[in-house]
């Protein structure tokens, strides 16, 4: 399935949230169908937005939520979004509206 820049965003968001360990970007692209590097793009593009996704170097590394969004917390509104309407969400940012 071809997935959508939006979709493809919410599908990776989606899978960091439910993963207890890291996901190598290589699992991600093979799930959504799609090349690494355009996993990596995407992965940047929500960065800028605010979503708090880290990449862990190594053998057993890949992409994964900060610890505040793993535990349910709500993080810190990226800078210059603090009038923002309450209920704006992570995926507000990457095209998606809140539900």
């Amino acid at each position: 399935m071809a997935w959508n820049l939006t979709d493809r965003q919410s599908q990776i968001f989606q899978l960091l949230k439910t993963a207890t360990d890291p996901v190598p970007v290589s699992e991600v692209a093979n799930r959504l169908d799609s090349s690494e590097r355009t996993i990596q793009r995407d992965v940047e593009v929500m960065r800028q937005a605010g979503v708090p996704i880290s990449s862990l170097a190594g053998r057993t590394g890949g992409l994964i939520l900060d610890e505040v969004s793993c535990a349910g917390s709500q993080p810190s509104p990226p800078v210059g979004t603090e009038n923002a309407s309450p209920g704006t969400s992570a995926t507000t940012f990457i095209g998606r509206t809140s539900e």
